[in-house]
């Protein structure tokens, strides 16, 4: 049985902390610690803007793929060689890719998956990477090679905040996969259970960065929650703006 795997994609920053991240991309975490020191930090002010930008790249995903599901079709071209999910996941892939390598985007990366799910049998899985850091292709199967995931060393490469939110995005797709069983070769399925598995991820993380910004006195941080586009009561976090501007004070040494 060929597997069905639901994955995310990372930065190259975030791969190059030697950390394994789930989400279909991510941006730079905090750098990794000696080994005897535990875990990487992201408790501090200084890690906010690097928060922040997770928090963007994020949201910028699942824009990507609620687009899909509320509109946009695959248009496969005719000579393309895979399916309209593959095509899908690629063109998103692609438009990520020039996202981080814009201003907006900070300028440089590319997103590659490494942790993902087996919805054949509704568990987690790391992608197994060559010394490039690219997936590995098993020259049987033609498919991605994979370990079986595993939590604690997971946690030990990855600061709390970014451990939290990515398992919270693929752990909502092993609760959609022991529920449901679909087929993950429709284009409308994947692109239906990534924009909930982008969401769960992206609550948890809005939560700790306004957590971690309300304790660093970050202007907008005052209050709890404020009202989205949708109108849905969502956490308050700093606009891109006030990242940028704290970021510039960080660099000063204004805070620590």
């Amino acid at each position: 049985m060929s597997r069905r795997m639901c994955r995310s994609l990372t930065s190259p920053l975030l791969r190059s902390s030697g950390a394994l991240v789930a989400g279909l991309f991510l941006a730079a975490p905090a750098s990794a610690a000696p080994k005897s020191a535990g875990p990487p930090r992201c408790d501090r002010c200084q890690d906010l803007p690097m928060l922040e930008a997770q928090l963007f790249q994020q949201e910028f995903l699942r824009k990507a793929f609620e687009d899909y599901v509320a509109w946009k079709v695959p248009a496969v071209p005719k000579a393309y060689d895979g399916t309209g999910k593959d095509f899908m996941v690629e063109t998103v892939t692609a438009d990520f890719n020039r996202y981080l390598n814009s201003p907006a985007g900070g300028g440089g990366g590319s997103g590659a998956a490494e942790l993902g799910t087996d919805f054949d049998t509704c568990k987690l899985v790391f992608y197994v990477k060559d010394a490039r850091g690219k997936n590995v292709i098993d020259s049987k199967t033609k498919k991605e090679k994979t370990v079986p995931f595993d939590e604690k060393a997971y946690r030990a490469k990855n600061c709390k905040a970014v451990a939290d939110y990515l398992l919270t995005h693929e752990n909502q797709h092993v609760a959609d996969c022991k529920a449901q069983k679909r087929d993950l070769s429709a284009w409308q399925v994947y692109a239906a259970y990534d924009v909930r598995a982008y969401a769960a991820g992206i609550a948890n993380l809005r939560k700790s960065i306004a957590q971690l910004a309300t304790q660093c006195g970050w202007e907008g941080s005052t209050r709890a929650t404020k009202e989205d586009s949708e109108g849905k009561q969502v956490s308050v976090v700093p606009t891109p703006d006030e990242v940028k501007k704290l970021a510039q004070v960080l660099k000063k040494g204004g805070q620590k």
